[in-house]
């Protein structure tokens, strides 16, 4: 289980340069609700929901994760088509107020 424990400040550590986020979407309408490692392989598996009722793709940056391959898949990670994939980031349709699965390898 995960046990929380309080801590001072640590004033002489530093964070690593440049700072970055484990993901960035930048459409503000898109949120992650999960994401793992894949069932069938070392891959990543992400999962989007659009909250707004609006069809969009959702431009997912993941810049301190490597990955060379993207694909849409289903609820059960079945692959489906590729997706566009280059430099950290992927683009991912999204239906209105629909969930989207993608692969990362």
């Amino acid at each position: 289980p995960l046990q929380a424990v309080a801590t001072g400040p640590n004033t002489t550590g530093t964070l690593p340069s440049p700072a970055a986020s484990l993901i960035e979407i930048v459409e503000p309408n898109v949120l992650l609700v999960g994401m793992k490692r894949a069932e069938a392989d070392q891959g990543l598996v992400l999962r989007l929901w659009e909250v707004t009722g609006q069809a969009t793709t959702a431009h997912v940056r993941l810049p301190l994760v490597p990955f060379q391959k993207a694909r849409a898949a289903s609820l059960v990670e079945e692959p489906k088509e590729p997706l566009e994939a280059r430099q950290s980031a992927v683009a991912v349709p999204v239906r209105a107020r629909g969930l989207a699965t993608v692969l990362l390898q």
